[in-house]
């Protein structure tokens, strides 16, 4: 179950990023909501030196940026966020 929930999270992230040059993006958090992300399932934790809160999802990550927008990165290398 928890490996189907991180493989569809996976999924939504890589079908986001598909067609974008970009490494980050803002996002309205409900475009994931609508997609049936699971926000309960990670992959890791990561607090920067700004006391903001990344949620991995294997080379993506999440950051809730306000209440309905979302700051989502695809990266080879997480920590350097």
């Amino acid at each position: 179950m928890v490996n189907t929930f991180l493989y569809q999270n996976y999924k939504i992230m890589e079908s986001i990023f598909s067609d974008e040059k970009k490494d980050k993006l803002m996002v309205p958090r409900i475009l994931l909501d609508k997609m049936g992300f699971h926000y309960s399932y990670c992959t890791g934790i990561y607090i920067n030196n700004k006391k903001k809160l990344y949620h991995y999802i294997y080379n993506y990550a999440w950051m809730e940026f306000s209440d309905q927008k979302l700051m989502l990165i695809r990266s080879d290398n997480l920590e350097a966020v």
